[in-house]
């Protein structure tokens, strides 16, 4: 059976279009800007985001992790008390991006830890890429 690991997302647009409520309540918790959520596999040529899409190896052009107009580095970070969670440093935060054909880009936290603000995303990214190029995880 595939690795799996728990996942929250969200497209560019559901990122961008948030309302003033959901991005304040959004600094002090990152999960709730992403509205989905569940368990990330890799099924052969199929990556399977439980309870939303499965997305077709062929409809996945390229997979990043980068901060974006749609998530920055200071959401990342949020507010915890008076200072940023660790999704403010580094890499720890950056989310996931996954590029589309003829459809908005992905955005995941993989194994997102409330309280740190950290994410397994650097572990998930050379395993996504490798899947993207071969099929295989």
């Amino acid at each position: 059976m595939a690795e799996a690991a728990r996942y929250l997302g969200a497209t560019e647009g559901e990122l961008r279009g948030a309302t003033p409520a959901r991005r304040l309540l959004g600094l002090a918790d990152q999960s709730r800007r992403f509205p989905h959520r569940g368990e990330l596999r890799l099924e052969g040529d199929r990556l399977v985001l439980g309870g939303w899409l499965e997305l077709p190896r062929e409809q996945v052009e390229r997979v990043s992790m980068e901060f974006t107009g749609a998530w920055t580095r200071f959401q990342a970070g949020g507010v915890r008390g008076r200072f940023p969670s660790l999704g403010f440093i580094g890499s720890l935060g950056k989310p996931l991006v996954l590029t589309r054909r003829g459809a908005e880009p992905i955005y995941l936290l993989v194994d997102y830890g409330r309280v740190s603000g950290a994410t397994r995303n650097r572990r998930w990214l050379p395993r996504l890429r490798r899947w993207l190029e071969h099929g295989t995880p």
